[in-house]
């Protein structure tokens, strides 16, 4: 009998549009889990995202992030055109816990919103 946690594990990443195989998908994974670590490479964010991202809600969302252990499956649910950007849906599940993520990519493949919100 395969435990749980290998079916959902196997059913995420063979399941049609949802293997982590995207350059995408992996560019979101890596800012998570830089996240996870209090940091951002500012390069792929948009000005008004890097003002967002202060020192001091670097350091929260890291604080919220770390009790959650090793991020082991993300997923995308969605993507869809929105005012000229890019909206992306994500359910990250961590260790302990899952997340969702809404994130908002502009043409030119920044970032303008990356919000991570809890999963109920």
């Amino acid at each position: 009998m395969v435990p749980t946690v290998m079916r959902e594990v196997a059913a995420t990443l063979f399941a049609p549009g949802n293997a982590e195989t995207s350059a995408q998908d992996a560019r979101v994974r890596h800012i998570l889990e830089e996240l996870t670590q209090g940091k951002i490479t500012r390069a792929n964010f948009t000005k008004n995202a890097n003002e967002y991202f202060t020192e001091a809600a670097l350091k929260d969302i890291q604080t919220s992030l770390a009790p959650l252990g090793p991020l082991k499956v993300l997923t995308r649910q969605s993507e869809q055109l929105r005012g000229g950007m890019t909206h992306l849906s994500y359910r990250a599940r961590f260790e302990h816990d899952t997340v969702s993520l809404n994130i908002y990519l502009m043409p030119d493949g920044k970032f303008e919103q990356f919000m991570i919100e809890e999963t109920f």
